[in-house]
């Protein structure tokens, strides 16, 4: 990393301030993850697109809920996401770039460099002219450097072809890949590629040209090496500049080329996954929910007022927050309602015998109508797409004394203007009063004692009973 940013040092005096993310909502409506299925993901405008395939191919995303909930049914799920242009968006990583902006001044010191190299050509034709008529122009023998002059004015002229314009055009065409075909996204980066070399291959060739006319100074011969000196003193200083400024010309390029590298990078490793790329490796125990928050940050980079890369820094794009837990065929709800049933509860009491003494007595029938759910259990069948559900309930009512258990069948109902109720119907027994020690017309000393020695029986003829149930 720190490689990379003492590379790109000259952009950061162009850096904006930026953009943030933040996470988003927990997902909600039950949707069945095959165990042969995978979550794809893909970003489309400012949305989050999903479907759930065992193969990538051929897929038709849609809308991401905010109430989703993912029901794996496999221990595990893998979240892939189509592959984004990482000059327009990242996950999570951020870059920033240091720049140092000296174009300006590198181009007024080539413009001193290239008069002060006039000024000492002009001088040293005048030399020549007053040197001894028929002496020879041999290297080693005279003072004439007029092939180093050419050889450095090719330099310079090779360094005035600009190659910001390419460089700029080059950049733009990478960052309009949308990535959404592969064989198409491959065809534009090949392009813009071959693009780049051109450049590359410009800069190659002042490269050579400045290494071969450093070499050829040493061969500059004068007569007069007091003078010899001072000209390959003014070429060494020439050719310094001229390096600098080819530096300075170049950092365009080799910022430029770690975005290039960047986008190929993306490209392959996308490829490399059927055209995705992971996202997260997701375990769903039983009796989990994994949450898993899919941020897309738009960073990337863009061209400033002077078209130059500047990086920006993250604003958000799109993000959701998806809830995974295992599936289950039959989801327990917990509920509270009533029941309606026909239910009776034997009565023990006292009477007075023909002595005046207490006897225990059969003291009638208690009738008992409606049931006080106090706990229900809907193991309730999942089915998608529909507002009506089946279940197999069991559960426990109290009124006053006789505690009772229930069980059925029934419909969890939530449509419009029915929301999250439950009609059912089945059996519900009870528990009655019986005597335990004592028998019928016995003896007792008072209602107390009958009291005292009733215990509550199972009652094995169970009634019929429909319920009503609500407060999911």
């Amino acid at each position: 990393m720190k490689k990379k940013n003492f590379a790109f040092l000259f952009l950061l005096f162009y850096c904006l301030p930026g953009w943030a993310q933040k996470a988003s909502d927990v997902l909600e409506n039950g949707v069945k993850i095959k165990s042969d299925q995978q979550v794809f993901l893909k970003l489309e405008g400012g949305n989050i697109l999903y479907q759930l395939s065992a193969n990538p191919t051929d897929l038709q995303f849609k809308k991401l809920a905010d109430s989703i909930m993912l029901l794996p049914v496999a221990s595990s799920v893998v979240l892939y996401i189509r592959p984004l242009n990482p000059l327009n968006y990242s996950f999570s990583s951020e870059t920033t770039f240091i720049a140092d902006p000296i174009d300006a001044a590198a181009t007024a010191a080539l413009g001193s460099i290239i008069d002060f190299v006039a000024n000492i050509n002009a001088e040293n034709k005048a030399k020549l002219a007053t040197a001894q008529p028929g002496r020879e122009s041999a290297p080693g023998t005279t003072c004439d450097f007029q092939p180093w002059i050419v050889a450095i004015t090719g330099i310079t002229e090779k360094l005035q072809r600009d190659q910001k314009p390419a460089l700029v055009s080059i950049f733009k065409n990478l960052k309009q890949l949308d990535f959404n075909v592969e064989q198409q996204t491959i065809t534009a980066l090949n392009k813009e590629a071959a693009n780049h070399q051109l450049v590359v291959t410009h800069f190659s060739a002042i490269e050579t040209a400045i290494k071969a006319f450093k070499d050829s100074i040493k061969l500059i011969s004068c007569d007069d090496k007091s003078y010899e000196f001072l000209v390959k003193g003014y070429f060494q200083i020439a050719i310094k500049d001229l390096e600098a400024n080819s530096l300075n010309q170049k950092k365009r390029l080799t910022n430029l080329s770690e975005l290039l590298r960047l986008v190929q990078k993306a490209q392959a490793q996308a490829s490399a996954l059927n055209w995705f790329v992971k996202v997260s490796d997701i375990a769903v125990n039983k009796g989990k929910i994994a949450l898993v928050a899919v941020t897309i940050t738009e960073t990337g980079y863009q061209l400033s007022d002077q078209e130059e890369i500047v990086a920006v820094t993250p604003k958000e794009k799109a993000n959701k927050l998806l809830r995974f837990r295992r599936f289950q065929c039959l989801v327990p709800e917990v509920s509270v309602g009533i029941a309606y049933a026909n239910l009776s509860f034997p009565k023990f009491g006292t009477n007075k015998n023909a002595s005046g003494q207490d006897v225990v007595a059969d003291a009638g029938e208690e009738a008992i109508n409606k049931v006080n759910i106090t706990t229900m259990i809907n193991y309730t069948l999942f089915i998608p797409n529909t507002s009506v559900h089946p279940f197999w309930q069991l559960g426990i009512g109290l009124n006053t004394d006789f505690p009772t258990i229930l069980t059925g069948v029934g419909v969890r109902i939530n449509a419009s203007g029915v929301r999250r109720l439950a009609l059912a119907a089945g059996v519900a027994t009870t528990w009655i009063k019986s005597l335990n020690k004592l028998t019928l017309g016995e003896v007792v000393a008072g209602p107390a004692a009958v009291e005292k020695d009733t215990y509550f029986k199972f009652n094995t003829r169970p009634q019929p009973y429909v319920g009503l149930q609500f407060n999911f």
